[in-house]
């Protein structure tokens, strides 16, 4: 129910299901917590979609789909993934020898440390915290050139794109609030009553090659 009225936060359920009259009535006044609601949606995508392809058919049934002309629009959404951690292979090499570099001073201020006073622990523990968070992001971006191939964009002629460490199916893409990193929320809407009948999303900001993976889903769904 919530889908259908465009809310798709767990916590925004969360807030409906306290404040809403009618996400009361549907909850049985049970006001399930955020944690338990993403889960739920996590742990059952097969049977969601399920729920979602009887929908149709019901919408089918009652005539509210006309099954003539359908529309098909995008639209960018975030993330849960940082724009820092994008770039292509040569650029996260070129990051990984900055922080390679940080790390080794790091470990020269430490040892310069190591003769003085005990009035300059306090300055060591930092450094230590500091070489450690260096070498955790140092050995997250190895382990993703290690591991990983370079992405390659969706054109005539396809070049190397920008990957991302945390969400590599993720894109960085331009809207009209600025560059999010996240993806092309695309859906194919029947005229009749504006029903969706078909929805993806993309880690690609161009929409131009999303015709035909959205006509094989809308083919599936019929």
């Amino acid at each position: 129910f919530a889908y259908s009225k465009g809310i798709t936060s767990s916590r925004e359920i969360q807030w409906q299901c306290e404040h809403n009259i009618i996400f009361k009535a549907l909850s049985c006044d049970s006001v399930p917590h955020f944690t338990s609601i993403a889960s739920f949606v996590s742990s059952y995508p097969d049977a969601i979609e399920s729920i979602f392809e009887q929908v149709l058919m019901v919408c089918d049934q009652e005539g509210l789909l006309g099954n003539e002309l359908f529309a098909i629009d995008g639209c960018k959404m975030p993330s849960n993934a940082s724009k820092e951690h994008s770039g292509t292979f040569k650029e996260l090499e070129q990051k990984q020898a900055k922080i390679r570099k940080k790390i080794r001073h790091c470990i020269k201020e430490h040892k310069k440390l190591d003769g003085r006073k005990p009035a300059e622990r306090e300055r060591k523990q930092r450094l230590a915290q500091a070489t450690d968070t260096l070498k955790q992001h140092f050995e997250k971006i190895d382990k993703f050139l290690k591991t990983q191939a370079p992405r390659m964009g969706q054109g005539k002629t396809p070049k190397e794109v920008k990957s991302n460490i945390t969400d590599n199916e993720s894109a960085k893409m331009t809207t009209s609030k600025g560059t999010i990193q996240g993806y092309n929320g695309v859906a194919a809407v029947d005229k009749k009553h504006q029903i969706i009948v078909e929805a993806q999303a993309f880690g690609e900001g161009q929409e131009y090659h999303t015709l035909k993976p959205m006509l094989d889903g809308l083919t599936a769904h019929y």
